[in-house]
């Protein structure tokens, strides 16, 4: 758990949601995940 808390791409994740919560917007949503996906491959070798 500690180590999520460090990573910062667990605080993206969290306003993206927090944010599409707030919008409800689908789009919102796409370019989210499309964004994580991106930061996660390249984080991970």
């Amino acid at each position: 758990m500690e180590k999520y808390l460090k990573n910062p791409i667990t605080w993206i994740g969290l306003v993206l949601v927090v944010t599409w919560f707030l919008t409800k917007s689908s789009e919102f949503l796409i370019f989210g995940v499309c964004v994580l996906l991106l930061v996660f491959a390249s984080q991970s070798d």
